[in-house]
């Protein structure tokens, strides 16, 4: 009992970055949570807007071309997943700066480091299939 209360800072990190990496991995498995518009539903709405925004500017009339940013649910799971690692990883590095056990700190740095990285390495793994697939594309063009 005395060792857990010793390393209270770590251990707090710890289950923060559990609780991090969980999310992360969920989130990825069970997918997009939000539906997305289609390719054809994006390009529809972009070209109806550059339609009025032209027909605007043509009547004389301010053109209106910021719109806000909505944050949808996908992207706020995302930020909790980085707010969460990130607070991991600032426990563990109090707590050893405490003095506490530096194993334990170690694992809730590497914990939330860990969820971090989850996040980061899908969107380069998505980046890459997607550079790995339009030059497959070019090349079956024989671009």
């Amino acid at each position: 009992m005395e060792a857990v209360q010793q390393n209270r800072l770590s251990n707090i990190g710890t289950i923060i970055g559990l609780i991090a990496l969980g999310i992360a991995i969920f989130h990825f498995f069970l997918g997009p949570i939000e539906k997305s518009p289609t390719l054809e539903e994006y390009v529809a709405e972009k070209t109806i807007s550059i339609k009025s925004a032209i027909s605007s500017k043509l009547k004389g009339e301010e053109v209106v071309t910021r719109q806000e940013r909505s944050i949808g649910t996908d992207e706020i799971v995302g930020y909790v997943v980085i707010i969460l690692g990130f607070a991991a990883i600032c426990f563990g590095v109090i707590g050893f700066l405490k003095k506490e056990e530096w194993k334990v700190s170690s694992v809730a740095v590497t914990i939330g480091a860990s969820a971090l990285i989850f996040k980061f390495a899908i969107a380069v793994a998505g980046a890459i299939l997607l550079i790995v697939l339009i030059g497959t594309l070019l090349g079956g063009f024989g671009l």
